[in-house]
């Protein structure tokens, strides 16, 4: 028999209930004995996501004492085990992502560099449409709080492509099967300075929902615009993706009356379900627009199904 060993790419690998009985008994033992195979990259990192509150050390010795339980004494190395360990990561999961944890997350700013970025690394795919439940609550919850944990509470600075930097999704192909075949909405709207409040009970609104997926954006907007329907204004943008279920329409209608009674609006080229009056309410420059329109493109040649689903160029 020959024994080969398979190089592996670096990786993050999360464990959900990494506290369990199947994590301390199976997973975790198995996976040291992967790491003195020799098929562990040294940047690999386990993490351990679970409602148990503990810090890093704390997992460290109780998946060290469940090695030295479920290892046989002939397997087992001391030293192996501690560079083993050293690879292993805790997070605790949110339970209800409200209240001082609302609107948790990782703030990313860039500066032009001179150094060059690193080769991109292959583009990984989403083979499947996932499954209902790979966006149930309790994974969002689990891989939010992995995601978070994965950044060290200083910070930390990597060298990135402008393309990574502005469109990390490129990074996986077929992301949006993450969804099912069901597919998603997002719902993204801009709020003025003043519509902090609004934004914050949007927030919430979505938290208790149970509704989010991971992919939540959070921006500060600058002054400025490009035109009369133009969507950004000096304030925030929030963007939320959320699978395709009848809660989720009923959620997204309510958060667009919550936004235009902010003074707020919504993103267009995004939106599948807001109505034409809400829509009316949230640009104020529409009627000069639509003059602007009329003249430019009297016979309607370039209406399109948005325009004609939320009656944009129809009289006011």
């Amino acid at each position: 028999m020959v024994s080969r060993v398979i190089p592996v790419d670096t990786f993050d690998l999360v464990i959900f209930g990494g506290t369990g009985d199947l994590a301390r008994r199976k997973i975790l033992p198995g996976l040291y004995r992967r790491f003195i195979a020799g098929q562990m990259p040294e940047d690999a990192r386990i993490i351990g996501a679970a409602r148990s509150d503990m810090d890093d050390a704390g997992y460290r010795k109780l998946i060290s004492d469940a090695i030295d339980e479920f290892i046989p004494r002939n397997r087992l190395d001391s030293k192996a085990r501690d560079a083993f360990l050293e690879r292993l990561h805790y997070v605790t999961i949110d339970a209800t992502a409200q209240g001082d944890a609302l609107g948790k997350g990782i703030l990313e700013e860039a500066e032009p560099g001179a150094a060059h970025p690193p080769r991109a690394r292959r583009r990984r795919g989403m083979p499947i449409d996932a499954p209902g439940f790979a966006l149930a609550p309790p994974m969002v919850r689990a891989f939010n709080a992995a995601y978070y944990g994965r950044i060290p509470a200083r910070g930390r600075s990597v060298v990135r492509s402008m393309h990574q930097f502005h469109f990390p999704l490129d990074r996986m192909q077929g992301w949006n099967r993450l969804y099912g075949k069901p597919g998603f909405y997002q719902f993204q709207c801009a709020l003025p300075h003043d519509g902090t409040a609004a934004l914050r009970d949007i927030l919430g609104r979505v938290a208790a929902s149970g509704l989010a997926s991971p992919l939540a954006v959070l921006k500060r907007l600058g002054p400025g615009r490009a035109g009369m329907m133009s969507f950004p204004l000096a304030g925030h943008t929030l963007a939320i993706d959320m699978r395709n279920t009848d809660a989720t329409r009923i959620l997204i209608r309510q958060l667009h009356a919550d936004v235009a009674a902010a003074g707020g609006r919504i993103y267009l080229a995004k939106d599948a379900l807001a109505k034409a009056e809400t829509v009316h309410a949230m640009y104020p420059e529409l009627g000069a627009w639509r003059r602007e329109v009329a003249l430019a493109d009297p016979h309607g040649a370039y209406t399109t199904d948005l325009v004609r689903r939320l009656q944009l160029r129809d009289s006011a």
